[in-house]
């Protein structure tokens, strides 16, 4: 893969697995914002890359929204 962001850190690849990882610890059912809330503190992100770092890891199957609107990591 080519990396081509100056700060990979920053890029939605690093930001899903940790985003991930941090699901995987919790395993929480967390609201959108809570979970924002929750993992602003672990890794700093702004609200607008955070909700497109949530469509991508939805889009792949990584995480689902219950019935009740809670985000969940798929097992």
């Amino acid at each position: 893969m080519i990396v081509t962001e100056r700060y990979p850190q920053k890029s939605l690849y690093y930001l899903g697995g940790e985003l991930i990882e941090f699901l995987n610890k919790n395993n929480i059912k967390y609201s959108l914002f809570e979970l924002y809330e929750h993992f602003k503190k672990y890794q700093k992100i702004e609200l607008k890359k955070f909700i497109l770092l949530l469509d991508w890891l939805y889009l792949i199957d990584m995480i689902k929204i219950t019935d009740d609107g809670c985000i969940v990591k798929c097992s």
